[in-house]
């Protein structure tokens, strides 16, 4: 190879081929790296496109079921004005305990909580049991209708109310309300209640600790049967 030497300038020409055993161009490892990169998103891509498109397929052939919606009901119990929108329990069972740690228990038929008030049940067929502290006696309400409110721990019944303590008395009115704190129970309803001695009807009447002490109010009046009376004299 000649090289042409002029004066102020150095000139080195190209050689017309490369030299052998030299390529010209040598693929590295990072290029061979990249292009599976690419390759492996090209396939992902590929496979969620699928993916999305069956998808929108069985929504717009209706195979999907709608999310459950929640059970309305628009009945509200006597007395009792709820909201449309009600969770609907069966058979439940609410359990307490009364400021001396004797246990109470409230169960229903059904039961409709309220969304807005989550702590206020509405109940159907209602029974409670109190558990007196005592004489360990327990006392059992019922009544066809109730709001049992867990925070506060009150039960109002209204329809058919009966509380009997076994082998005291049994009560029946109307419309009551219960303190499941300390087992009270009020009712300005006509009240009719019955002792083993005697009856007794009022226009209302207030329990303490589920019975033990008992007031009458408003018109009261005492009937002792006739048997009683001979007894007694």
């Amino acid at each position: 190879m000649e090289v042409a030497r002029t004066p102020g300038s150095l000139r080195i020409p190209s050689p017309a081929h490369p030299p052998e055993g030299v390529p010209l161009t040598v693929p590295t490892r990072r290029a061979n790296s990249s292009y599976r990169n690419l390759t492996k998103f090209i396939s992902l891509g590929c496979i969620a496109l699928g993916v999305g498109l069956v998808t929108w397929f069985f929504i717009q052939a209706g195979l999907f079921e709608e999310e459950a919606k929640p059970i309305q009901t628009t009945k509200a119990a006597k007395g009792v004005d709820i909201s449309s929108k009600e969770s609907v329990m069966l058979a439940p069972v609410f359990t307490g305990f009364d400021k001396n740690n004797q246990p109470y228990s409230v169960s229903a038929k059904s039961a409709r909580r309220d969304e807005a008030r989550p702590d206020t049940v509405y109940l159907d067929e209602v029974k409670g049991e109190l558990k007196l502290r005592k004489s360990g006696d327990v006392v059992v309400m019922t009544a066809d209708k109730g709001t049992y409110t867990s925070d506060a721990k009150k039960l109002d019944l209204t329809g058919s109310v009966r509380m009997i303590s076994t082998g005291k008395y049994s009560a029946k009115t109307d419309a009551a309300k219960v303190d499941l704190t300390d087992k009270g129970l009020r009712s300005e309803s006509p009240v009719n209640v019955v002792f083993s001695d005697g009856v007794i009807d009022a226009n209302g009447v207030q329990l303490w600790d589920a019975g033990e002490r008992i007031l009458f109010f408003n018109g009261v009046r005492l009937h002792i049967p006739e048997q009683s009376k001979k007894g007694s004299q």
